[in-house]
């Protein structure tokens, strides 16, 4: 196992694979998703050598004692960008540790049977409160770290090829087969350009379209939103007729 200044060092530098782009939201995320994939085969997640109580202290010092906030939410203040936050909170761990010095690593874990592991064994709780995961101001694309996180957990573990990896990446495909326009572009930007970029809306598309691809309806198959239109459509007819 490796621990999380490796984990976040390696996500950073390349966020594209990790999280999908450079930021400090979607880090968050991706770093929920490998701990809860850990939590689900009940093993310890990633030692840190910082200690959390210590840097949370840390922060509330910075904001002269009045606010008590995650580093996370502190570095987002303080920064330009989602980018630049990232960048940021990465520093704020290393000045830390440099004042305060590393945890002790504990005796490390076997390598863990992760064939029993679901990526999707949260989906309903996330799709029903995505701000408790992902915080207030979230898109699908924290879902997609979300996911990413459980899939490097699996890498990590020796498993390249997983079901959970098997059934993403087909999905992939049938949303690309589905809709043209968005060949080579990840599933959770094709559902927020074709929800009009709303957070709720593309939530709700991504579990429809999970859900046909699961049952395994055809990529030819009509979109669920163009279903809801022509049902509406209908019944607003059958109702002038009566």
């Amino acid at each position: 196992m490796i621990d999380r200044p490796t984990l976040i060092a390696r996500a950073a530098k390349d966020p594209k694979q990790h999280l999908g782009r450079r930021s400090l939201k979607l880090l968050h995320s991706y770093l929920t998703g490998y701990d809860r994939a850990c939590l689900s085969l009940q093993i310890p997640t990633p030692h840190d050598p910082l200690d959390h109580e210590l840097f949370q202290n840390w922060v509330y010092e910075k904001l002269g004692g009045r606010f008590s906030v995650s580093a996370f939410c502190y570095a987002e203040l303080v920064s330009a960008d989602e980018s630049e936050a990232l960048d940021t909170y990465i520093a704020f761990r290393k000045e830390v540790l440099s004042q305060v010095g590393s945890q002790p690593a504990p005796a490390p874990v076997l390598t863990p049977d992760v064939s029993a592991i679901n990526v999707f064994g949260d989906l309903v709780r996330i799709h029903k409160r995505p701000a408790m995961y992902f915080g207030n101001h979230w898109s699908l694309t924290n879902l997609w770290a979300y996911f990413r996180g459980y899939i490097w957990f699996e890498r990590d573990c020796g498993v390249e090829l997983s079901k959970n990896v098997q059934v993403l990446n087909g999905f992939q495909q049938w949303m690309e087969t589905r809709y043209p326009f968005g060949a080579g572009v990840p599933w959770d930007r094709i559902m927020h350009f074709s929800s009009l970029g709303s957070p709720k809306i593309s939530m709700d598309s991504f579990i429809k379209h999970l859900d046909e691809y699961q049952r395994s309806q055809p990529d030819s198959a009509m979109d669920p939103k163009s279903k809801e239109i022509i049902a509406n459509i209908l019944s607003a007819k059958e109702s002038e007729q009566t």
